[in-house]
């Protein structure tokens, strides 16, 4: 019996456990070396994707940097405290809840026992994706641009004159030559003056990666050295994808974005980085630091970031550490930055697409074509199998054969590869947010731009029962980009696409939409005809004009503007063949409302007279014309003209019985706050895009008079409070804009809501 309980009690501790939370693969690496480079991976890991919408780039950067910082801090205070105190070698993360530290097997055991750690694992060293080389290509350089930038018509869209300008693109790579003069003036810290590298560079390689089998840090060995003050390229990898994101002069026409400016973060010592060096770029990414890794600042944070690297499970990367790399991207997509992944160089088998970080949801994973719009056979393919999710990747593809570009060393190099193929992407998004800035931060809307102005591409391979003829597809995703289809999707608010709760704010007026918001502040006058008895020409304001329309109709001409109202107006309504027709229409003026009387008078013989007053109270809910009229006929008659200014437009109406109302639409151009489209006064758009809630503010001064119309142009909502911060709620997804004075001048803007 006591061996029976000995043998139970034995078998307990064969497995404790803290040894569940510690990787085997660590238990190999102690039985030869003491002290083991280790990830340790908190419980409690908080993932932000999704809790951001409806913020602009700058509140997502700062809202993702700081919730995350404070909430690592918190989890890993203990731990924090406790290898502190034993002189543990080690790292703290933020962008996922963990770190980096050195330690023995006893030290991990004694962690996993008494910490709140979901796991313990290895920093696998992996190295970037090798690619194609092509020397005969570089003997036929030309002069205008090469095939790639072409084939996706990013030099069609320069002609429009957007070229990145404004755009920060990112690439943590193998490091970057950046006094190359193809990349030189697109750095972030170049003047003319001076170079300054504070938030536009950091090194993350901090030690010889022990692939080399270095142990001196010799600079004939490793030219960049460790920790470098300014950006360096061992490899020469890194500088080719930034030539393709921004590279090139008046002559040599490499980059998709040449106006972008770029930032960087090395993540590689010589071609080989890890999940650590990886990790610690995306958190720089996420906040800029100085060059003393002080002060960081997410507002600084860059737009999009191009990863041509990958992790694959021969080189130690597997479902234990996969986690932790998608929800350092989750959190960077969170944060308004596009994360763009190279698919790898695996060839055409079924799901192929395995390394992180191109196997996750909220990477965009790029395949690489040639110029016939076929896959290059090195392009990996999906679908996803690695963690069984069979998720479609890649998201879409980009010319990845026979690029052209700068190497590390003052020269060409021309290559191919996915790592060649991301980078048009990373450009491509450079111009979609040059197009219109609105559309900074705004992740999933940009990716769907890009998904559905892609130019369609299918193949008739099968992975399982999956095939490949549907869109999108594991083999081309949705299909080859297309730089000028998503620009002109991005300009031609509104657009298509699906945006799941985001919200695009947009501020710049494409020219039908200021042509309408220039006739609305033109138009703040009410006109009205109708027939009637000219003896009451002497009621109010009423005007007798049948010289000018008929015999049988009056013009009641009102001059209304949003500096300027009138506060009384009269309708009357009947019919010259005795039809009584009695106008319940709802006049459109900046500062007026409807208010239904009772008719002053009537006629007992049955031709009433209804005397209407529009007063000031609560707006109304239709404007120009009541419901029940539908419009048969509209004539544009040629302008009558009291002055240079003035212009009549005659509208017939039938109402719901029948009887035609003959409407005037008197158009009055004033001189008191006339729009000029280029002196707008800017307004602040926040909103909460799950209801549809904006808040309309300004930092200085008060808006007035604020009105918002649809995209027909029908007023939906107005307020004649006046405040420095006004709200409007329950919009539904659609196209807005809005007239507002901001002091004595005018603010004009578009809103658009996609739920």
């Amino acid at each position: 019996m006591a061996k029976l309980v000995l043998l139970v009690i034995t078998s307990v501790f064969l497995n404790p456990l803290w040894a569940q939370t510690i990787s085997n693969d660590l238990f190999n690496k102690w039985e030869n070396e003491n002290r083991v480079e280790c990830i340790i991976v908190m419980n409690d890991q908080l993932d932000l994707y999704d809790k951001t919408n409806g913020m602009t780039k700058d509140e997502k950067a700062t809202y993702v940097y700081q919730s995350l910082k404070a909430h690592s801090a918190q989890s890993q205070r203990l731990l924090q405290l406790h290898i502190a105190d034993k002189g543990i070698k080690h790292h703290s993360f933020f962008a996922f809840n963990g770190m980096q530290a050195w330690m023995t097997l006893d030290e991990a055991e004694y962690m996993a026992s008494n910490f709140d750690i979901d796991r313990i694992i290895p920093n696998v060293q992996t190295r970037v994706e090798r690619p194609y080389t092509n020397d005969e290509y570089i003997a036929t350089m030309r002069t205008d641009a090469e095939w790639g930038i072409r084939q996706i018509k990013a030099d069609t869209v320069w002609e429009m004159g957007i070229r990145g300008e404004g755009v920060i693109v990112a690439g943590q790579d193998t490091g970057y030559d950046y006094d190359n003069p193809a990349i030189l003036t697109k750095y972030q810290g170049y003047s003319s003056d001076t170079v300054i590298h504070d938030y536009c560079w950091h090194d993350a390689i901090h030690e010889l990666n022990p692939m080399h089998g270095d142990s001196d840090n010799d600079p004939a060995n490793n030219p960049c050295g460790l920790d470098s003050t300014e950006p360096c390229d061992d490899h020469a990898h890194g500088s080719h994808t930034m030539g393709t994101m921004v590279g090139g002069n008046d002559t040599l026409k490499i980059g998709v974005a040449p106006d972008a400016k770029w930032i960087a973060c090395r993540n590689m010592d010589r071609g080989y980085g890890s999940p650590v060096t990886y990790t610690e770029c995306y958190e720089w990414f996420l906040a800029p630091t100085d060059i003393n890794g002080q002060n960081p600042d997410p507002t600084r944070s860059p737009h999009v970031i191009n990863n041509s690297w990958g992790c694959p499970p021969n080189e130690g990367c597997n479902l234990d550490n996969f986690f932790m790399m998608e929800t350092v991207i989750n959190n960077l997509t969170a944060a308004g930055t596009v994360v763009v992944v190279s698919a790898g160089n695996d060839g055409s088998s079924c799901g192929t697409i395995s390394n992180p970080s191109a196997i996750f949801e909220n990477s965009f994973a790029v395949g690489a074509s040639r110029e016939d719009d076929t896959k290059a056979g090195f392009s990996s393919i999906g679908p996803v199998l690695v963690d069984s999710s069979y998720r479609i990747k890649p998201d879409v593809v980009a010319p990845g054969v026979n690029v052209l570009s700068i190497d590390h060393q003052g020269g060409f190099n021309s290559w191919g590869g996915t790592s060649m193929a991301g980078p048009h992407v990373a450009g491509a998004v450079a111009l979609i947010i040059s197009a219109n800035p609105d559309l900074a931060g705004q992740v999933d809307v940009i990716k769907d731009i890009l998904k559905s102005t892609a130019v369609t591409l299918v193949d008739d391979a099968v992975c399982g029962d999956i095939s490949s003829m549907d869109v999108p597809n594991f083999y081309y995703g949705y299909g080859r980009i297309d730089a000028l289809a998503a620009v002109e999707m991005a300009m031609n608010i509104p657009c298509s696409v699906d945006a799941g709760d985001d919200v695009i704010l947009c501020h710049d007026l494409d020219e039908s939409i200021g042509t309408l918001i220039g006739q609305l502040l033109t138009s703040n006058i009410v006109s009205h005809t109708w027939t009637t008895d000219p003896s009451i020409s002497d009621l109010g304001n009423i005007t007798y004009a049948s010289d000018m329309l008929s015999d049988t109709t009056i013009l009641n001409s009102e001059v209304g503007y949003l500096n300027d109202p009138k506060k009384t107006f009269y309708l009357t309504g009947t019919t010259s063949t005795g039809v009584t027709c009695v106008d319940s229409m709802v006049i459109y003026s900046t500062n007026w409302s409807y208010t239904s009387q009772e008719p002053i008078s009537a006629i007992a013989a049955g031709d009433s007279i209804g005397i209407y007053s529009i007063a000031e109270s609560n707006w109304p809910s239709e404007y120009l014309w009541s419901p029940d009229y539908n419009i048969s006929d509209i004539t544009d008659r040629s302008p009558l003209v009291w002055n240079d200014t003035t212009q009549y437009y005659d509208l017939i109406i039938t109402d719901s019985m029948g009887c035609k109302v003959e409407i005037g639409w008197l158009v009055n151009v004033l001189t008191t706050s006339t729009y000029d489209p280029n002196q707008i006064i800017d307004i602040n758009v926040a909103s909460n895009p799950n209801q549809g809630d904006f808040t309309l503010s300004v930092s200085e001064g008060i808006i007035s008079n604020l009105q918002l119309y649809d995209i027909s142009g029908k007023l939906i909502f107005v307020t004649k409070s006046s405040s420095d911060m006004i709200a409007i709620e329950g919009l539904d997804s659609g196209t807005y804009f809005y007239i507002a004075n901001v002091g004595d001048k005018l603010s004009v803007g578009k809103i658009l809501v996609i739920k």
